[in-house]
């Protein structure tokens, strides 16, 4: 009885182990994602002739100190924590340290797509739609630095603490 006893205690707890294993772990943490309907991803994208850094909610999601203009959207989900207002910080630098020219500036475009899109039509395929639009020139000549800031709106599924209650 008591071989019995062990023999199916043993048999029992191999059996658990086997159901996740290297060959499956990758199906078996994806099936216990939770989607939403609708799972938005924010993205911005710029056009530039200065270098930059930007900030979502004094998060650094992008710096830029190169002659060359990026073409890949910069996502920026993890810097929203709720639906609402979110603040967009651009500090803008000139190429040479002689200051800004008099067409100095950037373009800002905040788009959004859905995360389903991207995973079934693939990247680069999913429709992306103008949340928002902005043009920014520096209007002195000479100047080194500029900042500036945009706000725009913001409908995600959840809500997340993150650093809402952190503390310096």
């Amino acid at each position: 009885l008591i071989f019995l006893l062990i023999f199916f205690s043993c048999k029992q707890k191999s059996k658990n182990m086997n159901e996740v294993n290297s060959s499956n772990y990758v199906e078996y943490m994806l099936a216990k994602v939770k989607h939403y309907d609708i799972e938005p991803e924010y993205l911005i994208r710029i056009g530039n002739n200065t270098m930059y850094e930007v900030l979502v909610n004094d998060i650094p999601v992008a710096k830029h100190y190169r002659e060359t203009q990026l073409i890949s959207p910069i996502e920026i989900n993890y810097a929203i924590l709720k639906s609402g207002p979110q603040k967009v910080t651009f500090r803008l630098y000139p190429f040479e340290n002689k200051g800004f020219e008099d067409d100095s500036g950037i373009n800002v475009r905040i788009l959004i797509r859905d995360k389903k899109d991207v995973n079934r039509l693939g990247l680069g395929k999913a429709p992306e739609n103008l949340v928002l639009e902005k043009e920014i020139y520096i209007k002195k000549k000479g100047e080194k630095y500029y900042e500036g800031e945009i706000t725009f709106d913001a409908k995600i599924p959840y809500e997340n603490q993150g650093w809402n209650d952190g503390q310096d």
